[in-house]
């Protein structure tokens, strides 16, 4: 019958009776196929779509991966917005190994996804995103942005820390700044990757690097005394003591009592060859931060001078 009816071009009662035939038999592609086609040229785009999806489906499972992307793509061209037809198109190209396409396919799931207003689902894309092309510095910052807008702070903050590592990697110092800014405004404490980027960078003997770093934070945060502290550290490893000395008198004059600004200043003072001066700093400091400190001082003094002794022997 379904012959018949397309021998006389007519198309309506053909795809009634290869709808029959696919309802007894729902696993049959070729039917489902043509029942896509059938649709299409009458130019019912919309009851095409689900036609092939099934086809696209069945191929899947039976691993003719290829055909399935063949029938999905039918569905991106003629139904843009089918969510579930890109979802599949990313799913399948990736394991394929088809980056490229499978990156167009991911990124348009996001889109979709993001006029939804389904922020979580985005999310979720732009990991995949990264998972393909990990340096993408636009999707790791914009996934920590969507990350932040979702309450996922920490989640995002840390991709801004990785974003900045990247940058400074890169050369891209004022860049690398402003993520490192960023998260240390959402999260003020969070020190340890800013700390780790330093050291790794003193390690490599790139002291410059590390500095140029810090001095662009304090560009903007000239009183923030964690930075101030660091860059005390990296200029009393580039064995500049007098700009070490200056840091840590910045971060006093903020923050008189700071055991760390005190200790970081006393070692330059030695280094210097001022232990007098050194001396005298710690007298004045245990003065004025009183006896709490008494002990701390004592301690951690004995083994500065200890350490930087046994450093210049």
């Amino acid at each position: 019958n379904a012959e018949k009816f397309l021998k006389a071009n007519r198309l309506p009662e053909a795809i009634r009776e290869l709808q029959k035939l696919a309802d007894d038999n729902p696993r049959d592609i070729q039917i489902l196929n043509q029942i896509g086609q059938l649709h299409l040229r009458l130019g019912n785009k919309d009851m095409a779509v689900p036609s092939f999806l099934k086809v696209a489906d069945l191929f899947s499972k039976q691993g003719f991966f290829t055909k399935a992307v063949a029938s999905l793509k039918i569905v991106t061209r003629e139904a843009p917005e089918n969510l579930s037809a890109w979802e599949m198109l990313a799913s399948l190209s990736e394991q394929q190994g088809f980056a490229r396409e499978a990156w167009s396919a991911h990124e348009k799931v996001a889109e979709l996804y993001s006029r939804s207003g389904n922020l979580s689902g985005v999310i979720e894309v732009q990991k995949k995103l990264l998972d393909l092309e990990p340096d993408n510095l636009k999707i790791q910052v914009q996934l920590g942005d969507n990350l932040i807008k979702a309450g996922r702070r920490e989640e995002g903050v840390k991709q801004y820390l990785k974003a900045g590592g990247k940058l400074i990697a890169q050369g891209h110092i004022k860049e690398a700044a402003r993520m490192y800014e960023r998260a240390l405004q959402l999260d003020p404490n969070n020190f340890s990757a800013l700390d780790a980027a330093v050291k790794t960078h003193l390690s490599h003997q790139q002291g410059e690097v590390a500095l140029q770093l810090l001095d662009t934070l304090l560009e903007r945060a000239p009183a923030a005394e964690g930075i101030l502290l660091l860059k005390a550290d990296v200029l009393n490893e580039e064995r500049q003591f007098a700009a070490a000395e200056a840091a840590c008198r910045s971060a006093m004059a903020n923050n008189p009592s700071s055991s760390g600004a005190m200790f970081r200043l006393v070692r330059s003072l030695v280094m210097q060859q001022r232990i007098d001066d050194a001396s005298g700093m710690v007298s004045a400091w245990l003065k004025q931060s009183g006896a709490a400190k008494i002990r701390e001082a004592e301690a951690l003094f004995e083994e500065k001078v200890n350490d930087i002794v046994h450093k210049e022997a």
